[in-house]
């Protein structure tokens, strides 16, 4: 989406997440169940799901702190 002063141009995205990734959502649930279902090696690993915790602990760090936080390596 470009805008300027007179115009708009380009495709508007959804606003909200879960309109913009419904498909990725259902194709990780889908893993899942077929994963508890049918046992088998986990779709993620460990490591994948760690992530995403690391960089919400540094975000709210940073948040609270006014300071950047940087991410270590494992």
């Amino acid at each position: 989406m470009v805008y300027s002063a007179s115009e708009r141009q380009g495709s508007v995205l959804p606003y909200f997440f879960l309109d913009r990734y419904t498909d990725s959502y259902r194709g990780e649930w889908q893993a899942f169940v077929r994963y508890a279902r049918e046992g088998g090696p986990s779709p993620v690993s460990g490591q994948d799901g760690r992530a995403p915790v690391a960089i919400g602990i540094a975000a709210w760090e940073s948040y609270r702190s006014g300071t950047p936080v940087t991410l270590s390596d494992g």
